[in-house]
């Protein structure tokens, strides 16, 4: 038996063994992590043309899948770079035995390491960064690939990683404040309700006898003339009180015509507005009639 077929039966032995570990990722369903961690505790050497045995290190892998949540997609993806790398190995060296170190090499390689699960944003961030090492190696020769040993490049990423996320954090912190701050300067400001004029009533209630309404034109007349008095510090118009309240007031008032003059107002307001009475244009000129002579009183 040559050598190249010596060489070749053990790769192909292993690689068969890892596509079927592979297959059982792919297939998943219950107990997949424990068959492929079966799978993968059975590759524990592999023997050489010239005889050496190397043990592959499987732990990271096998980590991996007794995790209480295995990632299937962080075992595929380590089971299919390393029967990339055997494929590239194995096409390098045909017709010659396979080094121990290149073999060694491949099985080394820092994905393939047993670590503690880390940042995720570091992990991605060194994911990107060994891709973009091996397609730098594979275009250019000379180049270190992911498999080397971390360089200050690879061994930046953690700090670098840390600090983009702070500055994630503060962005996203920034965001909040100037969302929070413009919806403080757009919200719409309050103005304090200024009391209207007797003038302003008086201008209300003429607005709503030449539209019709007139029993909203008699509520206006009537507001008018109690502010009319308080302007004219005749009566003083407290807005907490009931009507009936008011003419208990105007009562104790030392000009009698005072209560004289709002008694006939309060009774007909109160009739109209509350009483449900309907208001019409005869209604109307009755109680600007009572309202005028109440805003004549001296």
């Amino acid at each position: 038996m040559s050598v190249r077929s010596v060489f070749a039966a053990d790769l192909e032995s292993y690689r068969r063994a890892l596509q079927q570990a592979l297959a059982d990722v792919d297939r998943g369903g219950p107990g997949w992590p424990e068959r492929v961690s079966s799978r993968v505790r059975a590759l524990d050497s592999v023997t050489l043309a010239d005889g050496q045995t190397i043990r592959p290190d499987n732990a990271g892998l096998l980590a991996d899948l007794a995790a209480r949540a295995p990632n299937r997609t962080a075992v595929r993806a380590r089971l299919r770079s390393l029967l990339a790398e055997l494929d590239a190995t194995s096409h390098a060296s045909t017709g010659h035995s396979i080094d121990r170190a290149e073999l060694d090499l491949v099985l080394q390689r820092p994905e393939f390491r047993n670590r503690p699960f880390g940042n995720p944003l570091t992990e991605l961030l060194e994911g990107l960064w060994l891709r973009f090492l091996n397609w730098l190696a594979s275009r250019f020769g000379g180049l270190p690939s992911a498999s080397s040993e971390p360089g200050p490049a690879q061994q930046a990423i953690p700090p670098l990683a840390a600090l983009l996320g702070m500055l994630l954090i503060l962005w996203i912190a920034w965001q909040l404040r100037w969302l929070a701050g413009r919806a403080v300067v757009e919200a719409p400001k309050l103005e304090l309700a200024v009391p209207p004029t007797s003038r302003t009533l008086l201008a209300e209630a003429e607005q709503h006898a030449a539209a019709g309404r007139f029993r909203a034109a008699i509520r206006s007349l009537y507001f008018a003339t109690l502010v009319d008095w308080e302007e004219r510090s005749l009566l003083r118009f407290d807005r907490s009180l009931t009507n009936r309240e008011v003419l208990a007031r105007a009562r104790a008032h030392d000009n009698p015509q005072v209560p004289e003059r709002l008694a006939p107002l309060v009774e007909r307001f109160d009739r109209f507005w509350y009483g449900g009475k309907l208001a019409g244009a005869g209604e109307y000129r009755e109680f600007a009639q009572l309202a005028g002579a109440a805003r004549e009183l001296a």
